[in-house]
């Protein structure tokens, strides 16, 4: 029996829509790595997890490619740091001011990894991290850089957002010859306070130096 034009038509759409989805799959690929190695397009992970009083704290590093850092006519790598953490004071205060309990002191410490340099040290050069507290009167989530008396958190007692007495970031260092550069950040207040972390900053190392992250 002779074949029909029906038969062939549908053979002929298949091989066209088989051909289109190979052409669409080369192209985003094509432009996906275009895009990146323009440093137009990035993912992030965040890897492991470090202990910190209950709270996971993972963070990643990656170094800045198509970017570099000129001081004093020196030439320096940039790398970019980036973490996450669920924070918040334990249920009891961290200092007992008085017997007055308005007046005692919360606190939480969060580590965010040691970076390794295997030449020189690290120097950050601009900080994007935030401090997103909720309020549940006006059912928002408020974020603020990290800055003393400046920065939102979440009051358990209150569910609404209230100013930290004292917020700051660390890069503790006593290692040589490797410098090993611990990231810590520190929040106090007057109450209970829960709130989320994102870290996110850039910091420069000479040319060539090797930077590793170390999270356990």
């Amino acid at each position: 029996m002779a074949s029909t034009g029906k038969k062939r038509s549908s053979g002929i759409l298949k091989e066209f829509i088989t051909a289109r989805t190979q052409v669409w799959q080369y192209l985003n690929t094509s432009l996906d790595f275009f895009l990146r190695a323009a440093g137009l397009r990035t993912t992030t992970t965040l890897a492991g997890a470090i202990s910190d009083g209950g709270f996971d704290s993972p963070c990643s590093i990656s170094k800045c490619e198509n970017e570099s850092y000129i001081l004093n006519g020196v030439t320096y790598d940039v790398w970019e740091h980036k973490g996450a953490a669920a924070i918040g004071s334990p249920d009891n205060p961290v200092i007992e001011v008085d017997p007055d309990p308005l007046n005692n002191v919360w606190g939480n410490v969060s580590f965010f990894g040691i970076i390794n340099v295997s030449k020189g040290n690290m120097a950050i050069i601009s900080d994007s991290s935030l401090m997103g507290a909720a309020d549940s009167t006006f059912d928002t989530v408020d974020y603020t850089p990290l800055a003393s008396e400046e920065t939102l958190v979440t009051n358990v007692a209150s569910g609404t957002t209230a100013f930290a007495d004292v917020v700051y970031m660390s890069v503790y260092n006593d290692q040589a010859p490797i410098e090993q550069n611990e990231i810590i950040v520190s929040t106090t207040t007057s109450f209970e306070f829960e709130s989320s972390l994102y870290v996110n900053f850039k910091f420069i190392v000479e040319q060539g130096a090797k930077v590793e992250l170390v999270i356990s």
